[in-house]
Parts: C-alpha cells; structure tokens; sequence
C-alpha cells in the first residue's frame, strides 16, 4: 500500500503528527518516557511490532514498535496514530503484504493497520462475545479466526470483514497453520479437560476430516524448514497444588504428508511450556518455567534445556537478523520489557515497552 502525496494528505500527516506529543504525554502509562516519536510515516518501515495485551477489562492494550534501522522504541503507536485507545487485550497479529491484523480480544475485532504508518485502515467488528484469539489467512481473500471458549471458528472476508462461514473444531481453538488446501488447527480444550488433537479442515469444505493426537492442550503450532509441523503442548493439570498428577508437556512432530506423528520431545511431569518459536537452520526455542529451552528440529532433542534464564511471557526467533526476541511482562500491572539476544544468548539489548507484552511480529521493508 503507497501513501498518498497529495496536497490534503501531507496537510493531514502534519496535523496528526504535531499531536503526537500530546498523546504521548497521555499515554505515560504504557510508554517509555525515553522513546521517541513514532516513525514518520511517509517512510516504509522495518522492525518488530508488539502487541501489549494490557490488564484485562482496563482497555489499556496498545502496540509497540522497535525500528531495525535506528534502534528507537516508540510505544503507544495505535493511539498516537489514530487518536484513540487499541482497546481490551491484544492477542495476536498477523501480517500480510503491508497491512498487519491486530486481534483485540475482549474488545472481539480485529484492527487492520497499514505497517507503513501504522493508521487504521479498518476495523472488523466480531459478533459480542467473540472472543477472537489468531487469525491466519487463506491466501484468497479470506481467513480465519480462533475463538476463546468456543468450539467454533470463523472465516471471515480479510477485506469488508464479513461472516462467510464458521467450522467446528472443538472448545478452544487457538493457533493454526495453511498447508495448501487445508489447515491445521490445535484445540486446546477447556481447563481441567484438555484436549489432546490437532484438527486437519478442509479449507474447500469447511469441516474436518481428521485429526492428529498429540499431548495435552496443544496451542502453538510452526512449520519448520523441512515442512514438518511442530506442536507444543503445555499438557494438563489435575489438581493444581500437585504436580504429580498433571500430564506432561512436550513438542510433538507432524508431518503433513502423512497426517502422522513421527517424533516427540515428552518433558518431565510437571513441566508446562509455552510459547515456540522456530528459526529457517534447525533451531527451534520455548519457554519452560523459568527458562527458555532450544531444541533441534533435525534430530528432534534438546540441545540445551537452560538456553536463557528467566521468567518470559513470549519468545520470537527473527531469521533476518537470526536474534532472539523476548518479552517479560514483568509485574502484569506496569509497563513490561522487550529483551533481545544473539545466537549465544547474550544480551544486546532491553527496551521497556506496554504492558504484559504479548506477542511479536517482524515487519519487513516495502517499498
């Protein structure tokens, strides 16, 4: 998508940006005090997009940005650009050609934003109660969104935002993955009665013709280099006081051709991990407890479970400059960090950011 260089249109940027300072000030809470304005937005942009979730019913989600080129954070970039909050839990973001999905949970819509200026492009409002989690598109047109509590999601027009159909896949949709003419779907299940399968829908027909077990509550899904699809589980608890009677969590090894498991990586009793994240050489990370554990994706072991220490909310592998990005929530109430490490898992770099960061998505330079 270009910007408009008409006469109005610069006459507008310039109105929006002289109130950048305004808003800023406003947004204190979520803001690093340090930073500094948002990214001139005639000029296309390459870095990472977070999506703070905010405290839950607060209506304080925003989203963040960390030029690539500059090395500048700016926070409360949504509201600074369009004049008015992002709205209650940010979810998730997907990105395609220049515009970036924004899922707003508890506010059940999705914002869509051009990732060259960060301006709203439009929103798709969600029936009340919706409760939006991932979105992925089909690549027509079209695409479809996860549902917390439901056991039902939607397709949706990417464009006018439109209903076009909705499929049963089980309570608790959450992360989803095209592979040519179907999707692959992992359904966490509902607390205390996990679900342990990866549905497989036929994006022809809308319904699913099969389903991979897995271990319990899948939830993150990625593709690696081979094509095989990795499935982290966080497994069950029973009784939350004692461990010993949960089921393990673990990354279980799809290969789509076959529809079949072919490995595993089963973690101890007790373990619950979270988050994946896998790079274009091999090398895959998630957050177990306290602490982020790399794997290899080639011989499906782990290659070291204390990769970094810490407690993290998310973990983001950047293939175009191969460091690893992660999130801190912090506190849950006050602003979180973004830290971000080399290959060694040495730190370069911490940035404060929104609050409970929660999720991050790297944009690339368009011209």
């Amino acid at each position: 998508m270009k910007i408009s260089d008409n006469k109005s249109s610069r006459m507008f940027k310039a109105g929006i940006w002289m109130a950048i300072s305004a808003f800023m000030m406003l947004l204190a809470c979520e803001s690093d005090p340090t930073a500094p304005e948002p990214p001139d937005p005639q000029i296309p942009l390459s870095g990472v997009l977070i999506a703070n979730e905010g405290g839950f019913l607060q209506g304080n989600a925003s989203l963040s940005f960390l030029d690539a080129e500059t090395g500048a954070i700016s926070n409360g970039v949504f509201t600074a650009i369009n004049g008015e909050a992002l709205g209650d839990v940010a979810n998730s973001i997907m990105v395609e050609d220049t515009l970036a999905y924004v899922v707003v949970n508890n506010s059940h819509k999705i914002e869509v934003i051009s990732t060259n200026s960060f301006q709203r492009v439009r929103t798709i409002n969600l029936p009340a109660g919706s409760s939006p989690r991932h979105i992925v598109s089909r690549g027509d047109g079209s695409g479809y969104v996860t549902r917390l509590f439901s056991d039902q999601m939607y397709q949706i027009n990417l464009e006018s935002g439109a209903l076009v159909d909705s499929v049963n896949v089980g309570v608790n949709a959450e992360e989803m993955i095209v592979d040519n003419d179907r999707l692959f779907v992992t359904v966490a299940g509902g607390f205390g009665s996990e679900n342990n399968t990866v549905a497989i829908v036929s994006t022809a027909s809308n319904a699913v013709t099969d389903e991979v077990q897995v271990g319990d509550s899948p939830q993150w899904i990625r593709r690696d280099d081979n094509g095989l699809l990795h499935v982290l589980c966080a497994g069950a608890f029973g009784d939350f006081y004692d461990p010993l009677d949960d089921t393990p969590g673990g990354v279980w090894v799809i290969d789509p051709a076959t529809d079949t498991v072919i490995d595993s990586i089963v973690l101890a009793v007790g373990d619950h991990p979270s988050e994946l994240t896998v790079t274009d050489e091999g090398g895959a990370y998630f957050i177990n407890g306290g602490k982020i554990t790399e794997y290899n994706t080639e011989s499906v072991e782990i290659s070291n479970e204390t990769f970094i220490s810490g407690f993290f909310y998310h973990v983001a592998y950047n293939n175009f400059d191969d460091k690893i990005y992660v999130l801190d929530a912090g506190d849950f109430t006050s602003p979180g960090q973004l830290i971000i490490y080399d290959e060694d898992g040495v730190e370069e770099a911490r940035h404060t950011v929104g609050v409970i960061p929660g999720f991050i998505s790297f944009l690339t330079k368009t011209e």
